[in-house]
């Protein structure tokens, strides 16, 4: 029976994607199938993802007709899954050589844990440029703890038991880019959460404040506050939020680096 499958999610990103693809490809954990959806490309991305498909039978290629959202496409890619336990992986980033083999082996000895993920080496998406290596916390407790202040997860550096991703019916379509947020909020109290305190993939961003980004966070976390009844003890960290828009709307830009 198939181990493993890894869904990748792409759209346009025929500058990046024969990395990505290579890392997987070359993992040293072999047993896996590599389902890959593309949402609508435009560009040459579907026809990169074709020659690789001609030489190993491993990938899967599924195909949005029009441009549907990432987290439409990660849905369809995990409802496609025929494996007990999903990686994920986007088109801009790097897996290292051992991570699958690594998580997939974590999860097989701690059968406790339903999600992992990694520490990340972070690069500029533009000319790759090494910025530094960053961990989240390695604990369930003190993940959750931090849940409206930190990121849960390297979004790409994960791997779950496929059956824990769909407890909740999957990813919300309705987010643009906090969708893994809002998923690690409605899963917090069902499974346990673990990060290994290794760099494991090479995760790219963009340097730069985005405020559509930045809004759809902030509605994501606060529809969880509202939902688990935290709003009062949370009040400071909205007034924090609120000053942030604020400011950016007189003109100043904080300094920050995104996905």
């Amino acid at each position: 029976m198939l181990k493993l499958s890894v869904i990748m999610a792409c759209y346009n990103e025929e500058k990046n994607i024969v990395i990505a693809i290579d890392s997987i490809l070359n993992q040293t954990f072999t047993d896996f199938e590599f389902i890959i959806i593309d949402d609508g490309s435009l560009d040459s991305t579907v026809d990169i993802i074709r020659r690789y498909q001609e030489i190993d039978d491993r990938i899967v290629l599924l195909r949005n007709p029009i441009n549907r959202g990432h987290s439409y496409s990660l849905n369809v890619g995990l409802h496609a899954a025929k494996a007990e336990f999903v990686a994920r992986m986007d088109a801009d980033d790097e897996s290292l050589l051992e991570r699958l083999q690594l998580q997939y082996d974590y999860l097989t000895s701690h059968t406790e844990i339903g999600i992992v993920g990694t520490g990340a080496y972070l690069y500029l998406k533009s000319n790759k440029l090494f910025l530094r290596e960053h961990f989240l916390p390695e604990k369930h407790e003190d993940i959750v703890r931090l849940k409206y202040k930190n990121t849960f997860f390297y979004h790409p550096s994960i791997m779950a038991r496929k059956e824990v991703l769909l407890y909740e019916g999957g990813y919300n379509t309705n987010i643009v880019k906090s969708e893994d947020v809002d998923l690690w909020l409605r899963l917090m109290d069902k499974v346990k959460f673990h990060n290994i305190q290794k760099p494991l993939i090479k995760y790219s961003v963009v340097p730069g404040f985005n405020k559509r980004n930045f809004v759809d966070s902030f509605r994501t976390v606060l529809t969880n506050m509202i939902r688990r009844g935290e709003v009062l003890r949370n009040l400071h960290l909205i007034a924090r939020i609120v000053l942030i828009m604020v400011v950016y709307s007189m003109g100043y830009t904080p300094r920050s680096y995104r996905k």
